[in-house]
């Protein structure tokens, strides 16, 4: 995992509750990095797993919770430092099927190395999108918060549900996207 994402993660967790929850939560991981992340290096998964769940233990959130909160973050973090794939696409469901074929290609010049899922719109019309979600890191919630935050900066509100998932022993994540009101 790259380490923009660490840092995106070390920030959500100052901002959101404080330096000393962010000190205590890596005393309880004990990544090998030290907690010390530069943004282009890759990280072991396995450092960034013992961290979500020392976030769990010290902040008594689930799992799922961690993961979309955190996601809701990154997408803000990440569109704020590349608003181009937003500022191409004129809302969310176009931008959400434009992942795959627009942003992780993107993303994949810009940072060798880089282990993106796969997420392709499979259905999709002007207020609702099906994403076939594929990856051996099986971080689907991550997926379903920054699908929230991209939902909150196009200015609508959204209903994200799961139709198959890996932790319901499913091959793949089917992620259904659909607007409220």
């Amino acid at each position: 995992m790259k380490g923009a994402v660490f840092i995106a993660l070390n920030d959500f967790i100052e901002e959101g509750f404080g330096i000393e929850a962010w000190e205590s939560i890596l005393n309880e991981a004990a990544p090998p990095s030290g907690g010390i992340y530069t943004s282009v290096q890759n990280y072991d998964d396995t450092e960034l797993v013992a961290i979500v769940h020392a976030i769990c233990r010290q902040l008594e959130l689930d799992k799922g919770q961690a993961l979309r909160l955190f996601g809701d973050y990154l997408f803000a973090t990440l569109n704020k430092k590349h608003p181009i794939f937003t500022s191409l696409q004129p809302d969310l469901f176009k931008f959400l099927a434009s992942v795959e074929g627009v942003v992780h290609v993107e993303v994949k010049k810009l940072f060798a190395g880089v282990q993106l899922p796969t997420m392709k719109a499979i259905e999709q019309s002007d207020n609702h999108v099906v994403l076939h979600y594929e990856s051996a890191r099986k971080m689907c919630e991550l997926a379903e918060g920054l699908i929230q935050g991209a939902a909150k900066y196009y200015g609508i509100e959204v209903n994200v549900s799961q139709r198959c998932c890996y932790h319901n022993d499913d091959d793949c994540c089917e992620i259904e996207v659909r607007q409220l009101g």
